[in-house]
C-alpha cells in the first residue's frame, strides 16, 4: 500500500514546485556557488520556520564552544530549570542536520527542547564543521574527539557519563553512527544510538535499491540529486563513499548497544534506516525502527508545517529515550 503524504505536505510541495521559488533556482555547481546555495537556503527556510511555536519555559538553553585543533565546534545544552546543581542527568548528544554544508543549529532549539522536556534529560546539540571548508574525515575526527571530550568531562556539565545516548538528525545521524562507533573503540560506557533519518550511506547505493526505497520517491524536501550534492561537498576527492570512515552503514555494528531508528515512512533517508535495521539483525545489535506515516525529510524540526496534526515526533523520541534510560541505565526519572 502506498503512503499519501499529509494535506500539509502537499501543499508545501505545491509551493516548492512554484518556479519563482528561488530554492528551485539554486544550483550547486562548484564549490564557490556553496555561498549563494546557502544563502537562498537560509532564505527559505526563514519563511518556513517564522512560526515556529515558542520554547517551552521549562526548558533552559545555553550554548557553549571549544577549540579542536583550529576548529571551533559550538554546542547548546537544553536543560530542565528544575534540574538541580549537585545533581548528574541522563544526556543525549545531538548531532544537527543541516547536510554538513548549513549550520541550523539554532533552527533545531524547539525540537531539542521537546526532546529534553519528554526525556526528563539533558540533551547537548552539537553543530559540527561545515564543509567544503572541512571534509570527512576531519569533520568525523573533530566531532568524536569533542564527544570523547564530553564523556570525560561528563560531571562538569551535570551528565552521568553512565547514562548517555547518542543521536543525530539527517547527516547529522551519519555523524552520531560514526561518533558511537568511536565510543566504543574507545571503551566508552555509552547506552543508547538514537539515528533519525539518518543519511548513513554517503553512495546513495541503498537509497537505489528498489529493497528499501518504498515511498521515499515521495520525498520533495530531500530528492536525491541534493542528497547527492551535499554528499560530494563533504568527501575528499577520489574517496570512496562506501568507506566505513564516511558511510558508518558498512562498519562492523556488531559491539553496539542498542539502537532505535525513527524516519517517516515517505522520508528520502528511510531507505538507509531500513537498511540499518536489517544490519543490526544479521549483526545481533538489539535494534528497533518506528515508522511515522505520511512524513517526509526535515519534519524533525519543520513538524508544524508538514505535521498531520499529531504528537511532534521529538515528543515521541524523548519517552523513547526516557524509557531507554530506565531500562539500559538503571535510572529512575521523575
Amino acid at each position: 500500500m502506498t503512503t499519501q503524504l499529509s494535506d500539509k505536505a502537499q501543499a508545501f510541495k505545491a509551493k516548492l514546485a512554484d518556479p519563482g521559488n528561488p530554492k528551485m533556482r539554486a544550483k550547486l555547481i562548484e564549490d564557490e556557488a556553496v555561498q549563494e546555495e546557502r544563502a537562498a537556503m537560509a532564505a527559505i527556510l526563514c519563511q518556513w520556520l517564522a512560526d515556529v511555536p515558542n520554547i517551552p519555559e521549562e526548558v533552559l538553553i545555553t550554548e557553549e564552544q571549544r577549540m579542536l585543533g583550529e576548529q571551533c565546534v559550538k554546542f547548546r545544552i537544553y536543560r530542565l530549570r528544575s534540574m538541580k546543581n549537585n545533581v548528574l542527568y541522563p544526556a543525549t548528544l545531538y548531532h544537527t542536520a543541516g547536510g554538513l554544508v548549513h549550520d541550523m543549529q539554532k533552527e533545531q532549539d524547539y525540537p531539542c527542547a521537546l526532546l529534553c522536556q519528554a526525556s526528563q534529560s539533558m540533551v547537548i546539540s552539537i553543530q559540527p564543521p561545515l564543509a567544503p571548508e572541512c571534509k570527512f574525515p576531519q569533520i568525523s575526527d573533530i566531532v568524536c574527539q569533542l564527544t570523547r571530550t564530553i564523556f570525560s568531562e561528563a560531571a562538569n556539565y551535570g551528565v552521568d557519563r553512565n547514562a548517555i545516548a547518542i543521536s543525530g538528525y539527517s547527516m547529522g545521524g551519519n555523524l552520531a553512527l560514526l561518533t558511537a562507533l568511536d565510543a566504543v573503540k574507545h571503551h566508552l560506557p555509552l547506552k543508547i544510538v538514537m539515528l533519525i533519518s539518518g543519511q548513513l550511506d554517503l553512495s546513495l547505493s541503498v537509497r537505489r535499491d528498489t529493497r528499501y526505497n518504498e515511498g521515499a520517491d515521495l520525498d520533495f524536501l530531500a530528492p536525491i540529486e541534493m542528497q547527492e550534492k551535499f554528499s560530494n561537498f563533504c568527501l575528499p576527492k577520489a574517496a570512496d563513499p562506501k568507506s566505513p570512515e564516511y558511510s558508518p552503514l558498512f562498519s562492523d555494528l556488531s559491539k553496539l548497544p542498542c539502537v532505535e531508528l525513527i524516519a517517516g515512512s515517505c522520508d528520502a533517508l528511510m531507505p538507509d534506516m531500513r537498511a540499518m535495521n536489517e544490519k543490526c539483525r544479521e549483526q545481533g545489535v538489539p535494534v528497533n525502527l518506528t515508522t511515522i506515516p505520511g512524513v517526509v525529510h526535515n519534519a524533525f524540526f519543520m513538524w508544524h508545517l508538514l505535521g498531520n496534526g499529531a504528537e511532534h515526533m521529538a515528543i515521541d523520541i524523548g519517552k523513547k529515550l526516557k524509557a531507554k534510560f530506565a531500562m539500559e541505565c538503571a535510572v529512575t526519572i521523575i
